[in-house]
């Protein structure tokens, strides 16, 4: 007798390729769900180290919070995320001035971005230069200007806190300008996920919103940058870091762009509902009040 070897028929084959798919089509969603839970715990940890490096700067300098600009507390200026004077290779007490050339490599341009970080207020209590960036900001493979690597930071201070005087302090009429005057630092934004990719592709100045004291309430100025689907982070004044999942389809839309490098301020969300209420709850201000 003859003996013949088994092997695959067309139909047995198209038959394993489809259960694959089927297979692969399950796991995928959740393995990229797992990355950016991933993602966003990392997140949380740079938070934290720049809260505990927030308050270990007022604890050195008389409870005096990290100034934005002249009219704050004194008369440095840190417009760069409101904490740090920008991009730098040793050429300066001005740095932000300093435009790296295009033709540059990643890890020349890489070098303005990590000298300006060690030489910032907030270096010395700073681990390293990746607390400044999220894994999921992916903006420095996105944003070419300036040369690749030049959107690194992912973070801001938020204007509540700190902040810079411009417009009566966007409305607000004040900011905090120190730790202890805060009625409740852990319901007190500090810092906040950020994109500013109009101007320039590092986040340039503070993550704000516009106030309107009389009728206790806010426009929406600088949206929520989502860097893990539609999730940000945040850092609180109690040196505590926690995530918030957006629900406002507008919201999302322009977190979402934002994280792209693609501008999208002044976002047309709702002035009610729950993120909104998220927002006005942590924003605290010296004027302002519950609604």
């Amino acid at each position: 007798m003859k003996n013949f070897r088994a092997g695959f028929t067309l139909i047995e084959l198209l038959v394993v390729i489809a259960i694959i798919a089927i297979l692969a089509g399950l796991l995928l969603p959740a393995l990229n769900r797992a990355k950016l839970k991933a993602t966003q715990a990392a997140c949380i940890n740079n938070e934290k180290q720049l809260a505990y490096a927030y308050s270990l700067y007022a604890d050195d300098n008389t409870d005096f919070i990290l100034p934005m600009d002249k009219g704050v507390a004194n008369s440095t200026l840190y417009p760069a995320g409101g904490y740090w004077s920008g991009p730098n290779n040793g050429l300066g007490p001005n740095p932000i001035s300093v435009i790296p050339n295009p033709s540059m490599s990643d890890a020349q341009v890489q070098a303005y971005v990590g000298d300006g970080f060690a030489s910032a207020p907030l270096g010395k209590y700073i681990p390293g230069v990746g607390v400044y960036h999220c894994p999921g900001d992916l903006r420095a493979k996105i944003i070419k200007i300036g040369g690749p690597g030049w959107a690194y930071d992912s973070y801001s201070k938020t204007q509540n806190a700190g902040g810079e005087s411009y417009d009566n302090f966007w409305g607000a009429g004040a900011v905090y300008t120190k730790l202890i005057t805060m009625a409740d630092a852990s319901s007190t934004f500090i810092f906040m996920e950020d994109s500013d990719s109009a101007t320039t592709p590092y986040n340039n100045g503070t993550w704000v919103q516009t106030w309107s004291l009389p009728a206790k309430r806010f426009t929406w100025t600088d949206p929520p940058v989502m860097y893990h689907g539609n999730v940000s982070t945040c850092a609180f004044a109690d040196s505590h870091a926690e995530s918030h999942k957006w629900n406002d389809p507008a919201l999302i839309a322009a977190g979402q762009s934002e994280a792209h490098g693609i501008h999208a301020a002044y976002p047309a969300a709702a002035i009610t509902g729950p993120d909104y209420q998220y927002v006005y709850d942590h924003y605290r201000h010296p004027n302002w009040q519950a609604n």
